[in-house]
């Protein structure tokens, strides 16, 4: 089978790369670790945040997060806290299977050796010809900050797409594919004595009120699961989608925060609240 890789998985590389050359200079210093999509990428900033490091990235769906989470919680040997961003799609996203993605999963299997197997040809045959051509590989990048890279792979939706986006995002969020994923990450965290904060990213205010529109609940199958499981939402959740402290000027485009902005600040200082708030120990049940 012939391999022929679009422009994504360079990028993909240099954006891993850079995140996993940081992780490995200030991971003894590393005690919240962030996974999941571009939302966390764009919005979650460290400077605001001590000791949290940002390893999310473009379409990173629930597994990609519970692998890169189970991958690194033996080896950061401080770490305490595992952030997941959740997103709109997150229940139904589902990396692999994206037509124009999923050379992402792949180098993100590669660069942090994540272990997963394909059935997909594509992916499979490519992972093979990757495997250990980027053990060495190191990106430096000036302005990166524990994963934070705020000037690099930033690009925003045309704003003539948006409402075709949201929608996309609402039929995702309908699907319950990925919350087996959660439920892996949130029974680590337990097994570890680890904390987990869900956190909501913000969106515009067009956007949040197309969702509202559709949905009384666009969350359900999350807070189900919290339910299920007995977990404590009022401590476990942080839920940023319809903030008010967000203004539509602190976006991109519908759901990205600008990473040098007032937004980022603002999720950032207030993910710190949240987790100063938090009790230390494992995520955290009902009384």
């Amino acid at each position: 089978m012939d391999v022929d890789v679009s422009a994504l998985l360079p990028g993909a590389l240099i954006l891993a790369g850079a995140k996993r050359t940081m992780l490995a200079k200030v991971g003894d210093s590393v005690r919240t670790l962030v996974v999941g999509s571009s939302h966390g990428d764009f919005g979650f900033d460290p400077h605001h945040c001590p000791g949290a490091f940002n390893l999310c990235c473009r379409s990173q769906d629930l597994k990609h997060s519970f692998h890169l989470y189970r991958r690194l919680a033996g080896e950061l040997k401080n770490l305490d806290t595992v952030v997941v961003v959740y997103s709109v799609f997150s229940p139904g996203n589902d990396l692999e299977k994206s037509p124009s993605e999923r050379e992402i999963a792949v180098a993100l299997n590669e660069l942090f050796g994540l272990g997963i197997e394909y059935s997909d040809d594509y992916l499979r045959v490519l992972s093979g010809v990757m495997a250990g051509k980027n053990d060495a590989l190191e990106v430096e990048m000036e302005d990166g900050y524990y994963g934070f890279l705020p000037t690099y792979g930033k690009g925003y939706m045309p704003e003539a797409y948006w409402e075709g986006r949201v929608q996309g995002h609402l039929r995702l969020s309908r699907v319950d594919d990925g919350i087996v994923y959660l439920r892996q990450m949130i029974a680590l965290a337990q097994d570890l004595g680890h904390r987990l904060l869900v956190l909501i990213p913000p969106a515009r205010s067009d956007y949040t009120a197309t969702c509202m529109a559709s949905t009384d609940n666009v969350f359900e199958s999350l807070y189900q699961v919290l339910d299920e499981l007995g977990i404590d939402k009022a401590q476990s959740v942080l839920n940023l989608f319809n903030d008010p402290r967000f203004a539509d000027s602190d976006f991109g485009d519908s759901d990205h925060l600008l990473p040098s902005g007032a937004g980022a600040v603002t999720l950032s200082t207030a993910v710190k609240d949240a987790l100063d708030r938090m009790p230390t120990g494992p995520i955290s049940s009902r009384p």
